[in-house]
């Protein structure tokens, strides 16, 4: 009977050292065309880790490696030969526990902001796939360089958020590469301040009340376009799936985390997820167009295109209060069902 109580240990405790212990992975692409991986391993600093690249991140192949590090090294600096095409690494750390990675942020010519929300790690230690869902700006001013990027990343379906108050709303001629239109106003209802910007009405702590009300207003006035969304994400056969708004931030930025909390990615996560707008989003190209006004204006301007925790965590506060729970407001106001949650997180975990 010891014999049996001592193996059925040792099967367990075998069963629990295969799973992948948790670790950080941060994966960026610098202009020298070099990627650049860094990790921080949970299990010690000792052995080797090998590291395999493809442009599938379905199907990387662990026959060839491309680099071998030691493990206290820490990072690695690879140089893709084809650097027009979009690269995926897979991480193998003495040959025992394999990790995925990729550079969450896109580089193109004219479309801003845009990023792959693959490789955050849920609650239950899956993380989201890489290369099916990104979250972007515009996709109005893209140029052919950008249309030839994007086809490369093999997209079916936009969704577009824009409002209806939108500049050019849908009057778009890139979007004929993608299979599946869906125009989604995801909208706040809370009117537009841009006479009081003008007139210098509309002040710095006016825009940040503004930018936290645009946060509240998704959570209760676009639950019907919420769950729009849902039921296109919902459908293996849209994927993958760009998801866009003006500038790829506070709309998107509201969606993109309903969708990660459905997944049940930490919130921690998802504010940092949010507030890589403001290191991806190039304000630069609005110097020219706000040089003519006054340094009010431009004041607002820049606060209206940044990104701060507390516009997207008043939702976060409004919900657990009202609901208890983001799952809760999921599930009676959003109506996803269990079910549908489960196979959201089999579409977009691994």
């Amino acid at each position: 009977m010891k014999c049996i109580l001592l193996l059925f240990s040792l099967f367990l405790i075998f069963s629990c050292s295969r799973e992948n212990p948790s670790i950080d992975l941060v994966c960026e692409f610098n202009k020298n065309a070099t990627y650049i991986i860094k990790w921080e391993y949970a299990y010690g600093n000792d052995g080797y880790v090998e590291i395999f690249a493809s442009d599938n991140p379905d199907k990387i192949s662990k026959r060839n490696p491309i680099g071998k590090y030691e493990i206290n090294k820490g990072y690695a600096e690879i140089n893709m030969k084809k650097v027009n095409r979009r690269n995926f690494f897979l991480l193998s750390f003495n040959n025992k526990y394999d990790y995925k990675v990729g550079t969450h942020f896109i580089n193109f010519d004219s479309i801003q902001n845009c990023r792959d929300i693959g490789g955050y790690e849920s609650n239950n230690g899956k993380r989201v796939k890489w290369a099916k869902i990104y979250r972007s700006g515009s996709l109005e001013h893209a140029t052919y360089h950008d249309v030839v990027k994007m086809k490369s990343m093999h997209p079916k379906t936009c969704v577009d958020l824009r409002t209806i108050y939108d500049d050019n709303y849908l009057q778009n001629n890139n979007l004929d590469i993608f299979k599946n239109i869906y125009p989604i106003s995801f909208d706040a209802k809370c009117g537009t301040p841009i006479n009081k910007i003008y007139e210098e009405k509309f002040r710095t702590g006016d825009a940040v009340i503004y930018l936290q009300d645009i946060q509240l207003g998704l959570a209760e006035d676009g639950k019907e376009k919420l769950r729009s969304l849902f039921d296109i994400l919902l459908e293996e056969k849209n994927y993958p799936i760009v998801i866009f708004d003006r500038h790829g931030m506070h709309q998107l930025n509201f969606a993109v985390a309903m969708v990660l909390s459905a997944l049940e990615i930490p919130v921690e996560t998802i504010h940092k997820d949010a507030m890589l707008s403001n290191k991806y989003f190039d304000k630069n190209r609005f110097k020219d167009l706000l040089s003519g006004y006054s340094e009010h204006i431009q004041c607002v301007a820049t606060t209206l295109l940044s990104v701060e925790e507390r516009y997207l965590n008043s939702a976060f506060l409004h919900l657990r209060k009202k609901y208890g729970s983001i799952d809760n407001y999921l599930t009676m106001e959003i109506g996803l069902t269990r079910e549908e949650k489960e196979k959201l997180r089999t579409l977009l975990l691994e």
